[in-house]
């Protein structure tokens, strides 16, 4: 995933939240959130909610114990795993069965073995070759993001229609890649990566075209993010770097509690 980013993913909360339950938000959003290891405990707790994943990108296998108890709070959370990697590093994870693996493509084979059958997360930078598709078929992840560094082939887009799970395609060069619309207009489990600074316009290609949108959201352009909310399957992506931008990124999910 890009560095530093973090999504948000929210589902609407049925009834009225108590005073320790945390606002409902409009339906049918998500919010991923992709914090750093000096987000602490009680910061991730205001940020827990079942509806939304969290990513937790980790400098290291050795993940801090107050972190790894908050992960149940979450619906999913994704923990940045690398070679080489042992049991030792699982156990804080063995007790969340919704809790997985966040994995460089490259990294997924060396850990299969000591993963087992727990949740991944992939990540694939540069071009879509065969091998690394037929790489990625095996890891059976269920989210995976591919950033290609320039304009994906139709075979790429094939190859990575028939990956398995939720995938996000990261291009923000801001070209709509015409030549690929039609390919992915039955295909919903596809979501389209946008900086919400972007033209809004871009959206309604990007939603025409059967993507999903997961909408990056700087603080300083936080105002700009309701015109994609008008598009359905609109996703949220924060960047949560310490317990500063988690008390924004609160605020951000109460204020949009009161819909679009």
């Amino acid at each position: 995933m890009i560095a530093g980013w973090t999504a948000l993913v929210v589902a609407a909360v049925v009834g009225a939240a108590s005073d320790n339950e945390p606002p409902g938000l409009p339906p049918g959003f998500r919010a991923h959130v992709v914090v750093s290891e000096d987000v602490g405990a009680d910061a991730l707790y205001r940020l827990a909610r079942p509806e939304v994943v969290l990513w937790v990108a980790s400098r290291s296998n050795l993940l801090k114990a107050s972190t790894a108890d908050r992960l149940g709070l979450f619906g999913e959370a994704y923990v940045r795993l690398r070679p080489p990697l042992d049991a030792q590093a699982l156990r804080p994870l063995a007790r969340f069965t919704h809790v997985g693996a966040w994995l460089r493509d490259e990294d997924a084979p060396a850990m299969a073995a000591v993963l087992g059958a727990r949740l991944r997360a992939l990540d694939i930078d540069g071009e879509l070759t065969e091998p690394r598709a037929q790489r990625a078929q095996a890891v059976g992840a269920r989210r995976t993001r591919w950033a290609p560094r320039k304009a994906p082939t139709l075979e790429e887009w094939g190859r990575f229609a028939q990956l398995p799970g939720a995938k996000v395609l990261v291009w923000s060069s801001g070209d709509t890649l015409d030549a690929g619309c039609p390919l992915f207009r039955s295909l919903p489990s596809v979501w389209w990566w946008v900086d919400v600074a972007q033209p809004a316009a871009l959206g309604h290609w990007v939603a025409a075209c059967g993507f999903g949108i997961r909408a990056a959201v700087r603080e300083s352009a936080a105002a700009a993010l309701r015109p994609w909310l008008a598009n359905s399957g609109t996703e949220i992506e924060l960047d949560v770097a310490d317990d500063a931008a988690a008390s924004r990124a609160v605020g951000l999910l109460q204020a949009l509690a009161g819909g679009p």
